[in-house]
């Protein structure tokens, strides 16, 4: 990639938790108990098909910060949950309209017990007690040996709350080869134009991924 033009923008840390042994699932993700959140009182309950309108309410009534987000609108969830590829396990804290939702993912030809983790790829939440409860629920619920979590964008009181619940931190090193598995941004120059406003787009601080949590495109 980086022979053919790609500039990553990164690396960052990411929260690991680590199962003893790889919880695997025994039914459809749609079929596990809801369960009400002790942080926040709101019920978190799994859902069979993405629900892209919700979340992208969400997204638009959450304040948005500085700097460049990548675009999640209804389309992009809906586009995004239909790759044949990939395994979304999707929940949602709160209804009509929701408080927060999380995803997870799985490649589609991994099986459960396998080493390949699993990804909380997108998670938005209107407080830091929804964000706990979501994060409570997925770490009891998604399958694999092993959960993963960008953490590049959430506040102390989000990184406090995935080390609460097991996970442990992967910070850069400054060392390549070692920091070479953490998340970066990758972007290429297609030869148009760059705005002034955009000059800044290959430095961190002109991104903003909160809420992407990691491998999002996938």
């Amino acid at each position: 990639m980086l022979m053919n033009g790609w500039r990553p923008i990164g690396p960052w840390g990411q929260a690991v938790l680590k199962r003893a042994k790889p919880l695997v699932a025994d039914r459809p993700w749609h079929e596990l108990a809801a369960v009400r959140g002790a942080a926040s009182g709101l019920v978190v309950r799994p859902l069979e098909a993405v629900d892209a309108e919700a979340m992208a309410g969400l997204v638009d009534r959450l304040p948005a910060g500085t700097g460049l987000r990548p675009v999640r609108d209804a389309g992009y969830f809906r586009w995004r949950a239909a790759n044949p590829l990939a395994r979304y396990f999707h929940l949602v804290a709160g209804d009509d309209p929701i408080e927060g939702y999380l995803i997870g993912h799985r490649s589609g030809v991994d099986t459960d017990g396998g080493g390949t983790p699993t990804t909380i790829v997108d998670c938005e939440a209107t407080s830091d007690a929804v964000f706990a409860d979501l994060v409570t629920a997925a770490v009891e619920q998604l399958p694999g040996a092993e959960v993963l979590m960008w953490v590049r964008d959430l506040s102390a009181a989000r990184v406090a709350a995935l080390r609460a619940r097991g996970a442990e931190l992967d910070e850069p090193t400054g060392l390549f080869t070692r920091d070479m598995y953490l998340p970066n941004l990758m972007i290429r120059a297609t030869g148009a134009e760059v705005p002034r406003a955009l000059r800044g787009i290959h430095g961190p601080d002109m991104w903003n991924l909160s809420g992407v949590s990691g491998r999002a495109w996938r």
